[in-house]
This record gives structure tokens, C-alpha cells and sequence, in this order.
């Protein structure tokens, strides 16, 4: 009986492809994530232009800036991406 060779080729083939694949998905959902932000956002924005006609330009810049704040702070956490420091004296 004989056996088959076994060559490595063949796993090498697949590492690579896994590894290919991972990183087509890590790219992907980080991309995929300021997409799904920008069209929240898009549509945040056409909502308030839907009702625009009752309220002041005021108070729509600050439910916009609300939703794009809200947006940042539950990206980079409590400080909304600024960092605060305490100064020494």
C-alpha cells in the first residue's frame, strides 16, 4: 500500500487565505462602522429637516450637534475624544 505524499503547499495555501480573509473582515467592519455613522447621521439630519418648519435654526444646530456628540462620546467614551488633564500648580 502506498501513501500519498504529503506537501505543505497545500496548508500554506490555506493560512494564507485565512489570513486574507481576516483582514478583508477587520478592514471591513471599520470601514463599514463610519459608514453606518455617516448615514445615521444623514438621516438625523433630514428628520430635522422634516420638521424644520417648527422650530428655529437654534435649536435644530444643537439636536444635530446632540446626535453627532452623542455619536463621539459613545465612540471614544465620557471625555467625547478630548482628554482632560489636571494642571500641577
Amino acid at each position: 500500500m502506498r501513501r500519498a505524499r504529503i506537501r505543505g503547499a497545500s496548508s500554506t495555501g490555506c493560512l494564507f487565505s485565512l489570513l486574507l480573509f481576516v483582514a478583508v473582515l477587520y478592514y471591513g467592519v471599520n470601514i463599514g462602522e463610519v459608514y453606518f455613522r455617516y448615514y445615521r447621521l444623514l438621516d438625523e439630519i433630514e428628520s430635522q429637516a422634516r420638521i424644520a418648519a417648527g422650530l428655529d435654526n437654534g435649536t435644530i444646530a444643537r439636536r444635530i450637534a446632540a446626535a453627532v456628540d452623542g455619536d463621539r462620546r459613545s465612540r471614544f467614551g465620557a471625555a467625547g475624544g478630548r482628554e482632560t488633564y489636571a494642571h500641577a500648580a
